[in-house]
């Protein structure tokens, strides 16, 4: 009984059922500012500086859920000059800045930047304040054939963020933890945020949200006490 009510519980908050999108049709995708397309099973933006992030129900509306979210990238060959994939989380995708970066939506962003190995983490209020920006250099530098992933762990008071090797995860940027409780959501949208310099210089594919460590340790716990009652 008590392993029913806990997957019923955990069911119900949608942390155990998960989400995963796999880009295969090619053509236009819907992008809030800036050019979205799918190539080669990659979404990327071509050759546009201002970027483009899909808000087309990527995520689920919720940042009470403390899910971690991956996003997996390759740079397609390319030398990757500028090219960045990024999150945006605590944003209502339609409240705009109107300053300086007139059509980035308001909230907080995540980017990392391969040509300089930057991990960068934004509050985009009216002066989208760079709040972190320091080197996280790959172990044995960036695999421009290599498919990597953008993690990111938000509790809804700090977020956890970090780059990796997908077919190898020890090979990490290192983990980045910020307190992001003492400034403004604008929203309760999480979305991708992709930019791309070049014709096809990069592109991102398979993005997952993971039930995060404590929910599947509550499962496994549910089953535990399952086995021992049947004992």
């Amino acid at each position: 009984l008590m392993f029913v009510l806990v997957i019923a519980m955990l069911t119900s908050t949608g942390q155990v059922q998960g989400f995963y999108e796999d880009f295969e049709t090619t053509g236009a995708q819907y992008s809030l500012f800036g050019n979205a397309e799918v190539a080669d099973s990659y979404l990327y933006t071509p050759g546009d500086w201002t970027g483009g992030a899909v808000l087309d129900g990527m995520y689920p509306a919720s940042v009470s859920d403390p899910s971690i979210k991956t996003a997996t990238f390759n740079l397609l060959g390319n030398t990757y000059d500028w090219t960045s994939v990024g999150y945006q989380f605590g944003t209502s995708g339609t409240d705009l800045m109107g300053t300086q970066y007139p059509m980035v939506p308001k909230g907080w962003l995540i980017r990392y930047i391969p040509n300089v190995e930057k991990l960068r983490l934004y509050h985009n209020d009216e002066n989208r304040t760079q709040v972190y920006n320091e080197v996280h250099a790959m172990p044995g530098g960036l695999d421009v054939n290599a498919d990597y992933e953008l993690v990111v762990e938000d509790s809804g008071t700090s977020v956890t963020f970090w780059v990796q090797n997908a077919a190898n995860p020890t090979i990490n940027t290192g983990q980045v933890t910020y307190d992001t409780s003492g400034l403004t959501r604008f929203g309760d949208q999480d979305v991708m945020h992709f930019i791309d310099m070049d014709t096809q210089g990069g592109g991102y594919d398979d993005v997952t949200i993971i039930p995060e460590p404590v929910t599947i340790a509550m499962l496994g716990l549910g089953g535990l006490l399952l086995r021992r009652r049947r004992r």
